[in-house]
């Protein structure tokens, strides 16, 4: 990513690029919704076939950025996605799910880029803003706060996440002036919101898509499915006999 046209070309890249990842995955958990036998309202990403889904895709994610930050050697440039994927996979998908794919980014991390002094730093923040994270999540809960006042929080320890970087001149990082530092930040506080803004939708969306399927193919009192039900499954059933 280059800094020019006020930002705006590689702004739209990077909503464009998040909003996509999180679209697929939608599509993907939508996908095997519509193939599960109990539908669940509203859709649970913790539990079953979509727990393995979660893990696996924002894993092989995770390791695909750190592939990319070494083979492009652009490594700040791709911070603010590792930070966004960190967020909302403690934020939606829970701790265990974010702790496999924290380890699974911190293994690529050491693939990629070998294990060195640089490696370890990485390891050691990312554990630092995992924890501070979690406990931000927790208090938010905790106290019912409006989830917006969690995105709000995340862009201020990103703000204060640049200025230190800034400041202490991390080796691998080379030096992240003052414009940079605000780039990023204002970048990754626009993509911050669309994403929240997506997955919130996303998340409404196919939760009213399953209620409507369950209502429509189920009976209200017996909870069994209905005849409509029983004759596409009597047909699909005849014809591959």
């Amino acid at each position: 990513m280059t800094q020019h046209e006020w930002l705006l070309s590689p702004l739209f890249t990077g909503i464009f690029v998040t909003l996509g990842i999180i679209l697929f995955f939608q599509l993907l958990a939508r996908s095997m919704v519509n193939h599960s036998t109990e539908q669940e309202k509203p859709i649970n990403y913790l539990v079953g076939r979509l727990s393995v889904l979660s893990v696996v895709y924002f894993s092989i994610l995770g390791v695909y950025f750190e592939y990319a930050a070494a083979h492009t050697n652009q490594d700040v440039a791709f911070v603010d996605f590792r930070l966004l994927l960190l967020f909302y996979v403690i934020i939606f998908l829970g701790q265990r799910t974010s702790l496999i794919v924290i380890v699974s980014s911190f293994l690529a991390r050491a693939f990629f880029w070998g294990f060195t002094i640089g490696t370890i730093d990485f390891i050691l923040a990312t554990a630092v803003i995992y924890l501070f994270v979690n406990i931000i999540v927790y208090a938010v809960r905790r106290f019912q706060l409006h989830q917006l006042i969690l995105i709000g929080l995340l862009d201020i320890v990103v703000g204060g996440f640049w200025v230190i970087f800034h400041f202490i001149r991390v080796r691998y990082f080379n030096d992240v002036t003052v414009t940079t530092s605000w780039y990023y930040w204002i970048t990754f506080v626009v993509m911050n919101f669309f994403l929240y803004y997506g997955l919130t939708r996303l998340n409404s969306e196919n939760d009213y898509l399953t209620s409507l399927t369950q209502q429509a193919t189920t009976d209200p009192l017996t909870k069994l499915k209905n005849y409509s039900i029983f004759q596409k499954d009597f047909t699909e059933a005849f014809i591959n006999f």
